[in-house]
């Protein structure tokens, strides 16, 4: 399905970008106004992780770049990719800095719709290749403006941004849990063998105490076509073999791949 294309500048109340200037000698304590710097924007969106906050008396002078819930903030200086996320309620009258706001018109563009589509990869191709500046590359706000965008229906929008707001908890669901199973191992580990890097912080026995260890002295020219006995080597493949060289339960390592990991 195809849907109209319009400036971005056309369908948001504005374009523009926080304040650009000297900002530390106004900053204070968390009593503050806090105020959004690039930083302040990953790929997940807005990181609080080392906000400055900025007195009363500076943020009321700087009308232009106070923020308002809705709006999308994009970091202003690049690298790889364009970060970007939507200003949240509690964040209803901060401030920023060297970030570009885009406030759009609630009857028009859905906030969502817009994050989303900003993070896409072809936003974001589309976005670094106008990138301007030599020894920091930024984005520029006129070309931001002037930049065409998709806009289906109101409705629509919502719709796919529910969509995908869905997909992504979905998401980050499993990457907790990944996480947590591998905290959860690490502890199983721990307990069992006490910490590698530590060999005397639990019962630790030398492998030779516990274990056979022997060297395979086959490559696979040994192979077998219609061998009876698997034959297992330094290769992805299993091959097969006429003759046994144990018969009970054995730990293999790759002698060339240490890891073994494979492609």
């Amino acid at each position: 399905m195809s849907w109209p294309t319009v400036e971005l500048g056309s369908v948001c109340e504005r374009v523009s970008v926080g304040h650009v200037g000297k900002t530390s000698d106004y900053y204070t304590d968390d009593s503050g106004i806090p105020f959004l710097r690039t930083q302040n924007i990953s790929s997940e969106g807005i990181n609080l992780k080392d906000v400055k906050y900025v007195t009363k008396e500076f943020h009321e002078k700087l009308k232009k770049s106070q923020l308002k819930e809705g709006d999308v903030v994009l970091s202003r200086v690049v690298s790889s990719e364009i970060n970007c996320g939507i200003v949240p309620k509690h964040l209803e009258n901060s401030n920023c800095a060297n970030i570009i706001l885009s406030r759009p018109n609630s009857e028009e563009l859905d906030s969502k719709y817009l994050l989303y589509y900003l993070r896409s990869s072809v936003a974001q191709r589309n976005l670094l290749g106008r990138q301007v500046g030599s020894a920091q590359s930024v984005v520029n706000t006129n070309v931001l403006k002037s930049w065409d965008i998709p806009l289906p229906p109101l409705h629509e929008q919502k719709r796919i941004a529910a969509i995908i707001d869905k997909a992504d908890a979905i998401r980050r669901k499993r990457q907790q849990a990944v996480e947590l199973a591998d905290q959860f191992l690490r502890s199983v580990f721990l307990d069992m063998f006490g910490d590698p890097v530590s060999p005397h912080s639990g019962n630790s026995i030398a492998m030779t105490d516990c274990f056979n260890i022997t060297t395979g002295k086959l490559n696979s020219n040994a192979a077998k076509a219609d061998g009876e006995y698997p034959f297992f080597t330094c290769a992805k493949e299993v091959f097969a073999i006429d003759e046994f060289a144990f018969d009970q339960e054995a730990l293999l390592l790759a002698g060339n791949n240490a890891q073994a990991e494979y492609d």
